[in-house]
């Protein structure tokens, strides 16, 4: 004897239906009936009903439960289950609610209610079926927590939910479609936090939301699509912090967001595609904190698919892009921070080629191991790379447009690729610490005037200027200038080592010399504000090395072209022969040396008036021919070269004192220069030799 079945579970408790003409069942209900005994679909009308009609349409819900479920021996379903198109389910008030109530139920076969209006709630929690299929339908909220299918779930082709549609923690066998649906939950339209499925969750073409759309902590067994669906919540518009997936993220070709979406610590097992999507919310428009991509990321424009638009923020940080990352012609209207991103890893490119990027990018402490591009790209407020490595080329080639400072510091790059009309519209750039191996394709026309003059020019950031160390009463830094400049030679260095690497010399010659002359200008600068502050000795030991500096630079330009202390020493010969030794010759003040000379003039073997005049007639052939004569230019050479010894200034002096024993002034006048020229010729000599040993310059 069968045993008693629960309240709804037998036929009978369906066939009296009060006021129906004695009629056993609604014309619906039958026809159902047989429907699902001979396993076919159940079509009542073609379209989904606009209001309920006794004669055509209306199916109780609990009927509708009864055959769900599997039915009695009177009303068997078949092992295809229930299939209804074009019903009215009219729903029992319960306890105030109102609804089909499928919960921890076990469906016979798949649920498939095609184009039918449900008059309250679909709840189906803890629930399995194979199929769920609610295509074209419409219902008030979905409750459909823990449901298990070992098929998909369909709510596509025009469904329709007033209320929230839950899924939370269900385990779907295939796809979650949701394509076309429309979901008008004002707080939280759809909410699948938790969601396992073997197949993809599709909410494109037509989908509309709109509340949040969340899928916290979701399992995908495929790609989400978001292509073209319109997501209107207003705070969070998509929710799917810690989603999963084994394919691609769609969220692109004519998808609209007006709130944030976030993928914080998101793991797509393919593309994360945004190409032509459109992200309005104004704060954080898209957060990708922590997520991890396996494919590319497309935040692009393309002709096919529209525009991408941004109208707040990009957080990238801490996220990884095992391929490329582009905003290749993206609109990014945040101005006040475009896109954040520490701590970023990239797989291959970054490109911003032809985007428009109205606030400033911030890229720290990331990794990009192909190239950074920029070509076409109209950067507003400024573009911040720093602390990072890019393992290919830093592109910065035929920029539309910059405002702001280009900031590399302590960033390294494989090669730096530019032209000089895009280097010069960043109003300042900051190379403080950024390294790159070379350049790529470095244009011809740049010579070291270039390199010295525009490359590293004076708006360039090698000057930082501190805070003032003055502070007022309460220890806040006080009004006023800054402090003293100080200056940071590593772009020099770096740039020098370069052009040293790829063969020109000449180039990276000037560029050191030009870094330094900025070294010597900066410390010059500190010790004139800052002499009265400190102690004596250590100011007068300071401005001897300041002295020495200024030397070094003058006349061996810090040691990079020693033979600048050759021509200095050529100049000071020449001056010296014309202008002072020559005239000392025709005065006749350039005496022998030797005491025997001298003797034999007073004993008048030599004519005695060469004692006034030694340059007078007859005076050179009086003495003995083994003393040299009298060459200014030699002489001059002499007294230069410290190492050469021409025997002139041993045979020759200025006289200092006339015959008639008064004070010769010419004579002490050209003495002193010699002392002059002796010293210079020293120094000189040693600068040369320093210079090209390579014991003064230390780069």
């Amino acid at each position: 004897m069968a045993g008693k079945r629960p309240k709804g579970g037998t036929l009978k408790e369906f066939q009296t239906i009060d006021g129906w003409n004695d009629k056993k069942l609604y014309p619906a209900e039958l026809k159902l009936l047989h429907a699902a005994r001979d396993g076919e679909e159940c079509i009542l009308t073609s379209e989904r009903p606009k209001s309920p009609d006794k004669n055509k349409n209306l199916i109780r819900a609990d009927f509708l439960r009864f055959l769900i479920t599997g039915g009695d021996e009177e009303a068997l379903v078949h092992d295809c289950g229930v299939r209804v198109r074009g019903a009215w389910i009219d729903c029992p008030d319960v306890y105030g609610q109102r609804g089909l109530d499928l919960e921890s139920c076990t469906i016979r076969g798949d649920l498939v209610l095609f184009q039918c209006h449900l008059d309250g709630d679909l709840i189906a929690l803890g629930c399995s079926a194979q199929s769920f299929i609610l295509t074209g339908s419409s219902v008030e909220a979905i409750s459909a927590d823990g449901l298990e299918t070992t098929g998909g779930v369909f709510l596509r082709d025009g469904f329709t939910a007033a209320g929230t549609v839950r899924f939370l923690g269900a385990k779907i066998g295939s796809n979650f479609d949701c394509i076309g649906a429309k979901l008008n939950g004002e707080a939280v339209a759809l909410d699948c936090d938790g969601l396992e499925t073997t197949g993809g969750v599709f909410l494109r073409n037509g989908f509309t939301a709109a509340g949040t759309v969340r899928f916290l902590g979701a399992t995908i067994g495929g790609s989400f699509s978001c292509t073209g669906a319109k997501l209107k919540g207003e705070a969070i518009a998509l929710h799917c912090d810690g989603l999963e997936t084994t394919g691609d993220v769609f969220l692109g070709n004519g998808f609209t967001a007006a709130g944030t979406v976030r993928l914080v610590g998101a793991t797509i097992g393919g593309d994360l595609a945004c190409r032509g999507g459109r992200f309005n919310d104004t704060g954080v428009s898209i957060d990708c904190q922590g997520a991890l991509v396996c494919g590319q990321g497309f935040f692009d424009s393309d002709s096919n698919m529209g525009d991408f638009f941004a109208f707040g923020t990009i957080d990238l940080t801490d996220a990884k892009f095992e391929k490329s990352l582009l905003f290749q012609e993206a609109i990014l209207s945040c101005t006040e921070e475009a896109i954040i991103a520490s701590g970023l890893k990239v797989g291959a490119e970054l490109s911003f080629s032809g985007a428009q990027i109205a606030g400033p990018i911030s890229i720290t402490s990331a990794t990009i191991d192909g190239d950074v591009t920029t070509n076409g790209t109209s950067f507003e407020r400024g573009l911040a790379i720093e602390r990072s490595k890019i393992g290919g080329i830093l592109f910065w080639r035929n920029l539309k447009h910059f405002s702001g400072t280009l900031s590399l510091d302590q960033s390294t790059a494989g090669a730096l690729s530019f032209e000089p009309k895009s280097w010069a519209k960043p109003h300042r750039i900051e190379l403080d610490g950024f390294t790159y191996e070379r350049f790529h394709n470095m244009p011809e026309t740049c010579d070291a005037a270039y390199w010295v003059d525009r490359f590293l020019g004076q708006k360039r950031i090698t000057v930082y200027y501190e805070l003032a160390p003055e502070t007022t009463g309460d220890g806040a830094p006080a009004a006023g200038p800054a402090a003293d400049p100080v200056f940071r030679p590593h772009a020099h260095g770096q740039l020098a080592k370069v052009l040293a690497a790829m063969g020109h010399e000449e180039e990276a010659r000037a560029v050191n010399i030009d870094k330094r002359r900025r070294l010597a200008a900066s410390a010059s600068q500190r010790f004139w504000k800052n002499w009265r502050s400190t102690s004596e000795q250590a100011s007068f030991f300071e401005g001897l090395t300041l002295l020495w500096t200024k030397i070094v630079g003058l006349t061996i330009d810090h040691g990079y072209r020693p033979g600048k202390a050759v021509v200095w020493m050529a100049g000071i010969w020449v001056v010296c022969t014309l202008l002072v030794f020559v005239p000392a010759r025709h005065a006749g003040i350039m005496t022998p040396t030797d005491p025997l000379v001298f003797k034999e003039a007073y004993q008048g073997v030599i004519p005695e008036h060469c004692k006034n005049d030694w340059n007078a007639e007859n005076c050179r052939e009086a003495t003995y021919s083994e003393y040299s004569e009298f060459y200014a230019p030699v002489y001059s050479l002499d007294i230069l070269l410290p190492i050469i010894d021409f025997r002139q200034q041993e045979d020759w002096a200025p006289r200092v004192v006339k015959p008639d024993g008064t004070r010769d002034w010419f004579g002490w006048t050209v003495r002193f220069i010699e002392w002059v020229e002796t010293f210079l010729g020293w120094i000189l000599s040693l600068l040369l030799v320093s210079g090209v040993t390579g014991i003064i310059r230390r780069d």
